[in-house]
């Protein structure tokens, strides 16, 4: 319990310069703090965007993931879905299932097959596009609690450098994702700001998926928001109880 306390305290100091940019003010050490704090910035959007080009690929479409220079954070470039991409995908989800029934490896076989009908499915009612809107947010959301999980559980071959870094950066990501999403539900200034992002309007991931699923901004939050709480307490919950099972 005093790891997890201790963790999520120096995550949450480290949250502190971002949101107090955010709101105009100005904390103790602000300067000292951003240092560590803006690190570990570059490397959620380093990983949200491998998410979006990640996800972009899956789906056939060649992406590139980018720092951007001129505005901050990120962009993922995809251009047109690739005809070909997308059936090499299809004939090796066929070769793979093939070669696994034909060693009698029937569940793995039956999983790849299920998983391919769903990703056809997708791509022929546009889940693939909601899917890549979101898998940036939904990648901090995954290596967040990957992170969290491996420092509560103690996988880090015994080092505990490795495994405090693993908390604190797994808690960062969950803080910095509730602090944005509760923003985004809430106040009508940070969905002005957000709208108003990258030089344009709508530029943003979750903004362009409300337009595409005709919900409202706020709503789209929430469930970002709902979704990640509970990866985190999954995590949470699954690394103490591993970490109880070897200790």
């Amino acid at each position: 319990m005093r790891f997890l306390v201790i963790s999520l305290f120096i995550a949450f100091v480290l949250c502190l310069p971002q949101a107090a940019q955010e709101r105009g003010a100005e904390i103790p050490w602000q300067g000292l703090l951003s240092i560590p704090a803006t690190g570990l910035g570059y490397m959620v959007t380093f990983f949200h965007e491998l998410g979006h080009a990640a996800t972009w690929w899956f789906f056939g479409y060649p992406a590139l993931p980018t720092f951007d220079a001129e505005y901050g954070g990120g962009m993922t470039y995809h251009a047109e879905r690739s005809v070909l991409l997308l059936c090499g995908l299809y004939a090796l989800s066929v070769l793979a299932a093939g070669s696994m029934a034909a060693k009698q490896w029937l569940l793995p076989a039956l999983v790849i097959f299920v998983l391919a009908a769903v990703h056809g499915v997708l791509v022929w009612t546009g889940g693939d596009e909601v899917l890549g809107l979101f898998m940036g947010h939904g990648a901090e959301i995954l290596v967040g609690g990957f992170c969290l999980y491996r420092g509560m559980a103690g996988m880090t071959d015994g080092s505990q450098v490795e495994r405090w870094l693993n908390a604190v950066f797994g808690w960062f990501v969950f803080l910095r994702i509730f602090d944005f999403c509760y923003g985004l539900a809430t106040d009508e200034v940070a969905r002005e700001v957000y709208e108003q992002q990258k030089g344009g309007h709508g530029f943003g991931d979750l903004s362009r998926l409300a337009d595409l699923l005709n919900i409202s901004l706020p709503a789209v939050a929430v469930c970002t928001l709902l979704l990640a709480a509970g990866v985190m307490m999954v995590a949470v919950v699954a690394g103490y109880r591993a970490r109880q099972n070897t200790v």
